[in-house]
Formats: structure tokens, sequence, C-alpha cells
């Protein structure tokens, strides 16, 4: 049987088996009475050696294709198959611990070295660590290395200054620190990576991946999370919560899988709000966003001095046509750029020497702008009607 990739993987063959090929092959190179199958010839021995190779070569393969699944990858295949999820691998986490810095005023802290003698640990200074004009300076000190230890309380006997200078007299803590931790071992990895999968659960590509199994919805869905604890500056999205924007499917069947998918520690955001979704009889709210519709004018101007060829008839027509007929996405800002290709495509060449393009809110008497910024929760459109055209 020759080497093959089956549904189940390679299927590697015996070494009787590679040397019988072999010994084929050469057979039709060199006649029959040549046998490469004969270990009583040094021919034959070394058509051996060469298939004991080939045999290790197609048990590495098969090696390296069993390394690829979630159960026996290691190192960066793994991490690659968890990056692929977007679950990586959790790196080192340095210690931390609050430092008050006793010094000359106005000296610049930043990036010194201190030694905490009880647990012959370094720990640095970040930047903008000035002693104030009081003579001291509260920062909180990083680990340089990611230690496992915890800081207790201690005084400035307990503390060294690597690089000594007259500026800093003292240092202390008045605070337990917070201890680091290693990287995530490839074991806790992959243990963490099963169960996030299995539970299609916490993270955007999964949360996408429930919605999109959804009956009716499309692509275009999108999911926003904020993972911190203040107000996303540019979505607008809550602390600690996750926003769906759902295009196509009904609710029900939204509100299930969001419910099914999210972190339990994360709150729901969004202006559609579906009620009375439980677990163990507790009732939930269930929020996510239908994506809304900004209507928008458009005023092109075409320069047609100094072109080559007449202008057609229908000019404003077939400019309207041609931009009312580009689709947009959820999210994307209207561009005064994007006209340009389309509407050059729709007339004809050396019609005209420019285009200048403007976008505002239909029926609106705001000015016309070249970018139009739509949000993260809405898609653009634009009717014939609303297209105006000028020569100039």
């Amino acid at each position: 049987m020759p080497f093959a990739l089956s549904a189940e993987g390679p299927v590697v063959q015996l070494g009787s088996e590679i040397v019988a090929e072999a010994a084929a092959a050469v057979a039709l190179l060199l006649g029959a009475d040549f046998d490469a199958s004969d270990l009583t010839s040094v021919e034959g021995q070394i058509f051996h050696v060469l298939a004991l190779r080939e045999l290790y070569l197609q048990g590495g393969l098969l090696d390296v294709v069993d390394a690829l699944n979630l159960d026996n990858a290691q190192g960066r295949i793994l991490e690659g198959i968890g990056a692929s999820f977007g679950l990586p691998r959790l790196g080192a986490s340095y210690g931390a611990v609050a430092g008050t810095i006793t010094g000359v005023p106005a000296f610049d802290c930043s990036n010194r070295t201190f030694r905490h003698l009880p647990t012959d640990t370094l720990w640095r200074a970040p930047a903008g660590s000035v002693i104030e004009g009081g003579g001291t300076v509260t920062v909180t000190l990083i680990a340089v290395e990611p230690v496992d230890v915890t800081i207790a309380i201690t005084g400035g006997d307990f503390w060294q200054v690597v690089s000594v200078t007259p500026s800093i007299t003292d240092i202390f803590n008045a605070t337990v620190g917070t201890p680091g931790e290693p990287e995530e071992d490839l074991e806790t990895y992959r243990a963490r990576l099963k169960a996030s999968i299995a539970s299609g659960a916490g993270t955007e590509p999964a949360i996408t991946a429930a919605l999109l199994q959804v009956p009716g919805v499309t692509a275009e869905t999108r999911v926003l999370v904020n993972r911190t604890l203040v107000v996303d500056p540019v979505t607008a999205v809550p602390p600690k919560s996750v926003e769906a924007i759902v295009v196509g499917g009904g609710d029900e069947e939204i509100a299930r899988a969001l419910y099914n998918s999210v972190s339990a520690v994360a709150g729901f955001a969004g202006s559609t709000t579906i009620a009375a979704n439980t677990y163990a009889d507790i009732p939930v709210e269930v929020k996510f966003t239908r994506p809304s519709t900004v209507d928008l004018e458009v005023e092109v101007a075409l320069t047609t001095t100094g072109a080559e060829v007449d202008m057609p008839i229908d000019v404003a027509d077939q400019t309207a046509a041609a931009v009312a007929g580009l689709a947009w996405k959820i999210g994307q800002d209207p561009t005064a750029a994007r006209l340009y290709n389309v509407i050059g495509l729709a007339l004809p060449e050396d019609s005209y020497s420019a285009i200048t393009a403007g976008y505002r809110l239909a029926g609106s008497a705001d000015p016309f702008v070249p970018k139009y910024s739509i949000g993260v929760r809405a898609r653009a459109a634009i009717a014939e009607g609303d297209v105006t055209t000028s020569e100039i």
C-alpha cells in the first residue's frame, strides 16, 4: 500500500512495503535481474537503509499532523490554535506594590530600581515618578521579573536603592503588594482552551460564531467588548460589557445565543432588551443592538472645463444611480474618495477633469462634508433622489 492521506490522516507504510516499491522501480530501470530487496547484496542493504530512513520520515510526518490537534499540540503550535479562537496564552504577570520614595523635591525617580531585601527581588519605579514638594512621592513599583512573591508591609530598612543617589533618602511600602504569576503552563492553557471552545463562551470570535448559528443572522453582525472599568471612549460600550450589533435573526434566538456565549461576569449592552431568559429560575435581561440606518444626501460637482468629451444628457441620473448603488457596511464612514471611482466608471472617459463630493444628513441644512461620521452602530443609506449633480 502506498503512502497516502486518508480521512483519518496519513497512512504510514511498512518498511517491507517501502522496499518493495523501491525494488519495483529499480527493476523497471535496471532490469528484472537487479533485486533491490536482496539483503545478501551491498546494493540491497543500501536500499534497506534508505527504506528505514523513509520510514522514519513518514513517522515524523504523522507526528507533525498529530501535533496540529488540540490534544497533542505543544508550544507555539498550541498557542497558534488558541490564537485562532481568540484565546491567547496568558503571559507572565509582574508583581506590584505601592512604594513611598523620600528625597529631594523635583528629583525624577523614573525607572529607578530598588531591591526588596527580605525577598531579594528587584522593583522599578514607573515613568513620571517625580518627588513632590513635600519630599515624598508614592508610586506603584513594578517587579523587574515575574516573581511569585508577596511583599509584606515593610519600612525603609528592608529596601535598598540599587543605584545609590543622595537625592533618594528612604523608601518604604505601607501596603501589601500583589504577587506576580509565571506564564501559563501548557497543560493549564490546553485545559482552558478545551473548556472555552466547548462552551463557546467569552471571546469576540466565540460570541460571533454563536450568533451566526442563529437562522437569519448575517455575517455583517459584529461584537463589541469592553473589558475595562470605564466607558469605552470610541464605542461608548459600558464597562465590563458586551454589545452585539446583529443583522437578521429572531430576537429570542439571538438573546438565547448571547446568554449562552457571553461570560457570566460581563454585562449586556444595547438598545434592544429581551426579558424572561432564565437559568435556574433566575431572571435575566439580555440586550443587543439592531443597526440603525442613516439617510444621507450627496452633492457632486463635476468639473468639465477643458474636458475632451461632452457629458451625457442624463449625467445627473447616471451619477445618482452610481452613488445610490454603493453598499455600506455597519460602522463604515462614507468618504468622498469612495465616490470618485464609481462616478468615474459611470461617466464617459475624458468627460470631466475633476470630481468633488460631500455628504450631509438627509433633510438637514448642514454643510456638505467630505467624510461623514456614521458611528459604530449605524449604516449609511443614499437614495437616488438624494443625489444632486452640478457641472462647473
